[in-house]
């Protein structure tokens, strides 16, 4: 794929490999107990994802609190985990789905952990990143400055991202290689935060930062709050390369799909009832989602509710086209990494090796759209 290609992508810097993904299958620390699954087809379920607050999540969020789960006869509960990777909490068992990034699940597939991806609900990569203003004016920066000139600024500062291998860290690692033409690795410093938006607000407080990339509304708050300013704005001017790009999907272990195809199914009507609900219903989407962002300021929610609401999928249904373009960045961070045995797995693995769309697609056709 053009836009992504190995030549724009290999200069991105280390990501963790298989070991990153894979490393302690053990349940981490405050992370939920699940059920047991096998045929139980109702539930009760755990969702997991990295972290609480965000627009990202709204399909999700839709679902559970306009009962939407139920009513298609699937108990579950969202959970968050303090991390920017969480797939190795379905891996390990103590969950049954994680809501995120399909590349995270297709690296586990390549090296033996099959992970399936198989609803869609975010079709733009709408994590932002934000700098103080210091470090804005410091580098001769306009509201006008391209995205290139953006890029080149990134020299020097500390960046903060939710973890190693996490979608925030590729973020960086892309603008300022692709676009600035720096080296990630040396030209400016990535500091891996978990806790989520709170900590890295906090870390930007005391200085120990220069920015972050971190997703709505958290990212508004920055700017809101701290004075900071958008280095780069994925939501209202997303570079283009990465527009359309599968951001957020939900995914579990392959036997349990190839077990629960019932659960898949229900869990796929709810998410795109999901989708109907927020394209037909923007004022309602709005009063649901500020009754969860309530430490948001008004007119902070107000601005971050405008610029997001395009990034959500109209179905859930995940394309070749989709999967070609995570693969690309899979290949190539295996790759980068030096893992050659992994990245020639991960070469040969395909569409029905590691993402579904059948099931999406039987759901899809049932639930049809009511816009």
């Amino acid at each position: 794929m053009s836009s992504l290609s190995r030549r724009n992508l290999l200069r991105l810097g280390t990501l963790a490999g298989a070991g990153g993904l894979l490393a302690a299958c053990s349940r981490p620390e405050g992370a939920p107990a699940a059920s047991t699954g096998g045929g139980n087809s109702g539930g009760p379920y755990t969702t997991i994802r990295s972290t609480a607050t965000s627009y990202i999540w709204a399909p999700f969020l839709v679902a559970e609190k306009k009962g939407y789960f139920a009513e298609e006869g699937l108990q579950q509960n969202g959970k968050v985990a303090g991390q920017g990777v969480v797939a190795n909490i379905v891996l390990a068992g103590d969950a049954e789905f994680v809501v995120g990034s399909p590349m995270d699940t297709m690296k586990s597939t390549a090296v033996g952990q099959p992970l399936i991806s198989f609803c869609g609900m975010v079709t733009t990569l709408a994590t932002n990143i934000v700098v103080s203003a210091e470090s804005f004016e410091k580098a001769g920066l306009t509201d006008s400055s391209t995205p290139e000139q953006r890029g080149a600024a990134m020299r020097g500062m500390r960046l903060a991202s939710t973890g190693v291998a996490g979608t925030p860290d590729l973020l960086i690692r892309y603008v300022s290689s692709n676009l600035g033409k720096l080296d990630p690795n040396k030209d400016l410093q990535i500091v891996p935060i978990q806790g989520g938006g709170s900590a890295m607000l906090a870390a930007v407080k005391n200085k120990q930062i220069d920015g972050m990339a971190i997703s709505s509304p958290i990212s508004d708050q920055a700017i809101s709050d701290l004075g900071m300013k958008y280095l780069y704005d994925m939501s209202r001017d997303p570079v283009q390369p990465l527009v359309g790009f599968p951001y957020i999907m939900a995914s579990c272990k392959k036997d349990f799909l190839e077990k629960n195809p019932e659960a898949i199914a229900s869990y796929c009507r709810a998410i795109q009832r999901s989708l109907n609900f927020i394209q037909a219903e923007k004022d309602e989407f709005r009063d649901l989602l500020a009754g969860i962002f309530t430490d948001i300021k008004p007119e902070v929610f107000k601005t971050a509710f405008e610029s997001n609401y395009p990034i959500y999928g109209k179905s859930i249904v995940p394309t070749p086209k989709q999967y070609e373009q995570a693969k690309e960045f899979v290949v190539t961070a295996f790759e980068i990494n030096g893992s050659v045995t992994e990245a020639a797995a991960a070469k040969k693995i395909g569409f029905d090796d590691t993402w579904n769309a059948s099931i999406a697609q039987q759901a899809f056709d049932k639930v049809g759209t009511s816009y």
